[in-house]
């Protein structure tokens, strides 16, 4: 009883914390009475409200599931708050079921195991397909459940714990054994109603149903993954160093003293590098970007210096160093003044960042924290998150933005560029705050979002003064006749599009 007891307890402080951090459950129009879970502790009670918990959280990742699908199918790339939830709700499902699966042998009579374990087993198996039947949403759950970050079980290990063919012999020879009675009426019933105790009736084999199968086409696209990072990584390594010159906003103390001026707290911040080798290599003009986290001046002021998820900062901030950012080498901190070895400099805020609440402000520094010590994404897929590049970094710790993106080597990839042209959209989310360059040492141009637009392509639509339009080069062979023989050339043009902000859909 003691055992089943402290279960329950940990299986309610899991689904709390859980829902305390992310408040999903919430939007999702589910919600967890917890007090059942620690209300009468009479067996078969209990039996019936974890069963009754646990499936509100399948109801939860069904419904998650089929609206990740639905953004999928529509093209649209999945934004940092989706992954997180799939980690966070996955991993939450997977430690309740655990925890369910470890009480099993705790309960008294058969028919609580065996509701148990045909709530576990089923389950699982409807979340599984629904999680990894889409190739894509396969490769995001894959990457969301290395859980060697995480410290959680992984779903191929649950998988292995129940839908073993050992495991589902085990449960088919229980099943066939088992007795309903109207002296459990409740638990009798569910049985009855379950997938397996139907499959059973009408002989189909539940190691035949349940089978999972596998992917031989993410081994070779595994394969080519592992091939082109390490092209990738080799070529970034090669020409990383070279560079002619220091970059021409450097050591220059009063350009220091004004930049510092513009920055507020989570502001993001693009860097270019006219005189090294790698910043020819990357699409656009903007080469890097990194997050500026405040002063301890600002910070005290918003009243968020002493905060716990400010800890992981503090030390250096104090130092001077308040930007973080992805580096090929790893995540670092650095200071303004080594960081402005380079030749522009822009700066853009999300615009909703100072009406967030504390909670949401904080919950980002919190997420930043969380890129600690992962390694740089030479494959650049924005997807993946156990390797991130500069932009990930952001992506995955401000929450419900929609980041343009491009492919790279054939993969979703949110380049410097993609995350400063937002800043030039219509109904964006991000506002643009300056934009500086200097083509001599120390001569520093302060240019306007015109100008910022120009870099990325946009021009300033016509008879308006801050709507822009990307400016989008057409070419097409022409056929033309000369000296009685038909040719080809290429001509091209240019054509205009006024680019609207579309935010996430609502879940």
């Amino acid at each position: 009883m003691h055992k089943l007891k402290r279960s329950l307890h940990l299986l309610a402080l899991t689904i709390f914390i859980f829902m305390g951090s992310q408040n999903i459950f919430a939007q999702a129009g589910h919600s967890l009475d917890l007090e059942k879970i620690e209300q009468n502790l009479h067996i078969e009670k209990n039996v019936i409200n974890i069963l009754e918990q646990h499936q509100k959280l399948h109801n939860y990742l069904m419904s998650y599931a089929e609206y990740l699908l639905f953004e999928i199918n529509a093209g649209r790339i999945l934004n940092g708050e989706h992954l997180n939830i799939i980690k966070n709700a996955l991993s939450i499902y997977g430690v309740s079921s655990l925890g369910i699966y470890n009480s099993i042998q705790n309960h008294e009579t058969k028919l609580e195991r065996v509701s148990l374990q045909l709530q576990l087993t089923e389950s699982y198996f409807a979340i599984f397909k629904a999680y990894t039947d889409d190739s894509l949403l396969r490769k995001v759950v894959s990457d969301q459940q290395e859980f060697s970050l995480n410290n959680l079980l992984s779903f191929e290990e649950l998988k292995e714990i129940l839908l073993s063919k050992t495991a589902l012999e085990d449960l088919e020879e229980t099943l066939k054994t088992t007795s309903l009675t109207n002296d459990n009426k409740i638990l009798s019933e569910t049985i009855e109603k379950s997938i397996s105790y139907e499959l059973i009736k009408n002989d189909v084999s539940l190691t035949k149903y349940f089978k999972v199968k596998g992917h031989f086409q993410d081994r070779i696209n595994s394969f080519v993954t592992t091939i082109t990072n390490g092209l990738s990584r080799a070529f970034g390594t090669l020409i990383g160093s070279i560079e002619w010159r220091t970059g021409y906003l450097y050591q220059d103390l009063d350009f220091q003293a004004l930049i510092e001026s513009k920055l507020k707290p989570l502001d993001i911040i693009f860097e270019k590098k006219s005189f090294k080798l790698t910043d020819k290599t990357i699409p656009g003009n903007w080469g890097h970007t990194a997050v500026w986290l405040g002063t301890k001046e600002q910070l005290v002021q918003l009243d968020l210096w002493d905060k716990q998820e400010l800890a992981p900062f503090r030390e250096k901030i104090e130092k001077g160093q308040s930007i973080f950012e992805m580096r090929k080498w790893g995540t670092q901190f650095d200071s303004i003044e080594n960081f402005l070895n380079l030749d522009e400099i822009a700066i853009t805020r999300v615009k909703d960042i100072k009406e967030r609440s504390q909670t949401d402000i904080l919950k980002v520094y919190q997420l930043l924290a969380d890129q600690f010590e992962k390694t740089y994404d030479f494959g650049f897929d924005a997807m993946a998150t156990t390797k991130i590049t500069c932009t990930e970094v952001i992506m995955l710790s401000y929450g419900a933005i929609n980041w343009p993106a491009d492919k790279v080597l054939g993969r979703l990839a949110i380049t410097p560029n993609n995350m400063a042209e937002i800043a030039v959209w219509n109904n964006s989310p991000v506002d643009f705050v300056a934009y500086f360059r200097a083509k001599e040492l120390h001569e520093v141009q302060n240019l306007s979002k015109a100008e910022f637009a120009k870099v990325l392509d946009y021009r300033v639509k016509p008879k308006t003064s801050n709507e822009f339009e990307k400016i989008n080069r057409v070419c097409k062979n022409k056929r033309y006749r000369r000296q009685g023989a038909m040719r080809m050339r290429l001509e091209c043009h240019d054509e205009f599009e006024q680019i609207n902000y579309l935010g996430p859909t609502q879940f």
